[in-house]
């Protein structure tokens, strides 16, 4: 499981929009587990697992903006993260004992813009210590907080999606 400690997603942006040609060479098990919406105050990473073909359609996401950073990611220098300028977005597939071989726990992200990095905002709707990735723990704090099936949790969480990894995915990125 190559893509469980040192796999990353980067994308270079300028002026609010990704550069063309100018792609991280990454193999394909590295980027093919998040599903990044680079929206204006979005910056979403949404996992998604699945079982025998049944989608999840609602998964789980961490969105800044919907997890309560309001200035979190957006144009101009009133943004944490300034979508004018460019930048590197760096996700991370973690397992639970740092191993290969270990199973997927936490999905993180982190920007790298004007020299520094950026750690991703904290999900502050969710309460105290609820964090800046997305585990199992945030997935369903997140469900009980809006309301929503926690689908994810049932079709295998974060396990189901580290299974699925190694069977092979394709990475989807909505600009």
């Amino acid at each position: 499981r190559q893509w469980a400690i040192s796999a990353f997603a980067a994308l270079r942006w300028t002026f609010g929009r990704p550069t063309a040609g100018r792609r991280h060479p990454l193999p394909t098990h590295a980027v093919s587990a998040a599903r990044l919406n680079a929206k204006v105050r979005s910056a979403a990473t949404q996992p998604r697992a699945s079982s025998t073909g049944v989608c999840d359609k609602d998964a789980c996401d961490f969105n800044p903006y919907r997890m309560g950073a309001k200035r979190f990611y957006g144009k101009g220098a009133n943004f944490t993260v300034d979508t004018s300028k460019p930048m590197t977005v760096v996700t991370q597939f973690l397992t639970h004992d740092g191993t290969d071989a270990g199973d997927l726990s936490e999905v993180k992200r982190f920007y790298m813009q004007d020299g520094k990095v950026i750690e991703n905002s904290e999900a502050t709707v969710l309460g105290p210590s609820a964090g800046n990735s997305i585990t199992d723990e945030f997935c369903s704090k997140q469900k009980a907080k809006f309301g929503d099936l926690n689908d994810f949790a049932a079709k295998g969480a974060l396990e189901q999606m580290g299974e699925a990894l190694d069977r092979g995915m394709v990475l989807v990125l909505s600009l």
